[in-house]
Parts: structure tokens; C-alpha cells; sequence
């Protein structure tokens, strides 16, 4: 399968992009608010990512992802910007 984009909201309007990099894993960008605080933000994303460790595979019941990282927080650099926020499989 080739990867594909996927844009939620009017070009991007609601601050969230995912991107597919193959059958098995995709990536999602969550942009933090200008209100926002540090706080509410790592909540947010805590929040994104148990939502995602809840889907269940419809005909066994196993969970559909086994892993969820977060690049973005986990490394330095100059590209870091690029780096998506949540990274699952």
C-alpha cells in the first residue's frame, strides 16, 4: 500500500495531520494550541494515545495497535519540527 495523507479538518484548520506509512504503521502530527499549556498539551496527547491503545480488532478482540511512541519528544536535532508526535503501529 502507498502511504497517504490524510489532513482532518479544512486544510489542517483543527491542528491534526495523519499520515500513513504503510499498512501496519502511521503517524500523527498534533499541533499545540497558542493558548495551551505544557500541561494541558501532554494531557491531550496522553489522552490521543489511550484512545488509540483502546481499539480492539473487531473479530479477535486483540488490540489493533502494539506500540505508540512519541518522536518528537524523544530526540533533539534540527529536523525535530518534521518529527511526528505520535508514531504507531
Amino acid at each position: 500500500m502507498s502511504a497517504r495523507l490524510l489532513i482532518i479538518g479544512l486544510d489542517g484548520a483543527d491542528g491534526r495531520t495523519l499520515e500513513f506509512y504503510s499498512d501496519n504503521a502511521a503517524a500523527l502530527r498534533v499541533l499545540r494550541r497558542s493558548f495551551e499549556s505544557d500541561d494541558a498539551y501532554a494531557k491531550r496527547l496522553d489522552l490521543i494515545e489511550e484512545l488509540l491503545r483502546e481499539l480492539k480488532d473487531v473479530d479477535d478482540g486483540l488490540p489493533v495497535m502494539s506500540a505508540v511512541t512519541r518522536p518528537a519528544f524523544e530526540t533533539t536535532g534540527a529536523y525535530i519540527a518534521r518529527l511526528p508526535h505520535l508514531l504507531f503501529r
